[in-house]
């Protein structure tokens, strides 16, 4: 029983969450936002110099604007989801997540019985397994692949909350099983492996690095080695924000033939949409949602803002970009630095590049890798 306390605990917390009205959710979620940008202070010295790197072109009021939204969008999340979750599912598609189009979707299952989606920590992403509604209605199933959580109690609880809808989940150290059951199986049914791959990858999986908001990053390339490997679709899933609990979705095909692309070309064709989604402005401001859903129209009459994924879609409809440059780490882990000055043992990088415009790059992101492996 004292094993469980914990978990009844939280689930009590997020029932009375569940049961707050939408005007005193809105209230808190500015009074939480106030108290974490001014108060608390929650790394915000973290975010500021993220922000001054990723948008050097904003002005400073700009930034403080996108500084707030940050908090504002962390709030609503904390305080909305609980009774976003437990809302029926009319009111969800109609009011708080649409997925307007689900071609893509149909076109990328329809001689695979498999696909992947590739998205970021944007928007509400707990509220993406609420897609099994849209998902039910072309015969697919999707499978959410997902790191446990630390505390026990808290995972069981986001665990139930994603699997409400008929979603499945599967720990990422169990995706290639998963994977392998799904194509195995001798049904009609389809199925979308979920992935949410803009998180850091560990120094040990750090094999592709490209210019992402104007500085280094390492990219997981997991989903393109399973793609490659299986021969199966890669989807890329653009969560946009057009108010605090109102989400549109929209899928954009990466690519349908994965073998047939150079190698690395389907995580930096993701990079890029995914800058694409975060450089767009989101709606923060509290939207009035209709109180009865007999009075809503179905999700698929929706208008759309005007603009909303245009630079989205015009990225995944050319796919032109040439790679920015290309950090392989090797197999033999360990070389002398080649700068004087970092005197430490670090992995040997090499670089290919299609631009030439490399080497301040390599030499920028070079130190940053060293510190990581030398803490590890």
């Amino acid at each position: 029983m004292k094993e469980r306390l914990p978990y009844y605990l939280l689930r009590l917390g997020t029932s009375l969450l569940a049961h707050l009205p939408w005007w005193l959710i809105h209230t808190l979620s500015r009074a939480l936002a106030w108290l974490m940008a001014h108060l608390v202070r929650y790394r915000r010295r973290v975010i500021r110099e993220n922000l001054r790197n990723s948008f050097p072109e904003r002005s400073e009021a700009e930034q403080r604007q996108i500084e707030w939204d940050f908090y504002l969008q962390f709030a609503y999340n904390f305080l909305s989801t609980p009774r976003l979750l437990r809302l029926p599912p009319e009111v969800i598609m109609c009011q708080h997540f649409l997925i307007p189009d689900l071609t893509p979707l149909q076109e990328a299952v329809r001689d695979h019985r498999c696909a992947f989606a590739c998205l970021g920590h944007l928007g509400n992403w707990e509220l993406f397994s609420t897609g099994q509604l849209y998902f039910d209605q072309i015969g697919v199933t999707m499978d959410q692949v997902y790191r446990r959580l630390d505390d026990k109690a808290m995972d069981e609880l986001f665990a139930e909350q994603r699997r409400r809808f008929g979603a499945l989940l599967t720990p990422k150290t169990l995706v290639v099983r998963s994977l392998v059951e799904h194509l195995r199986e001798e049904t009609d049914r389809r199925y979308l492996m979920a992935m949410i791959t803009d998180q850091a990858p560990g120094v040990d999986h750090a094999n592709y690095f490209t210019d992402f908001l104007h500085q280094p990053t390492a990219m997981l390339d997991g989903v393109e080695r399973l793609a490659r490997r299986y021969d199966l679709p890669v989807l890329y899933f653009d969560i946009e924000r057009t108010g605090p609990m109102r989400f549109i979705g929209h899928f954009h095909l990466i690519t349908s033939t994965p073998r047939e692309l150079p190698e690395d070309e389907i995580t930096e064709r993701y990079a890029r949409l995914l800058e694409a989604t975060i450089r767009r402005p989101m709606a923060m401001e509290p939207q009035e949602v209709e109180a009865s859903p007999r009075a809503l129209s179905p999700c698929h009459t929706q208008p759309e803002p005007k603009g909303s994924a245009g630079a989205v879609a015009h990225i995944a409809a050319s796919f032109s970009l040439p790679h920015t440059y290309h950090i392989r780490l090797p197999t033999t882990p360990y070389a002398p630095h080649p700068r004087k000055r970092d005197r430490r043992r670090c992995p040997q990088l090499e670089w290919t590049s299609a631009t030439r415009a490399v080497p301040p790059l390599v030499d920028r992101a070079y130190p940053q890798l060293c510190r990581a492996h030398h803490r590890g």
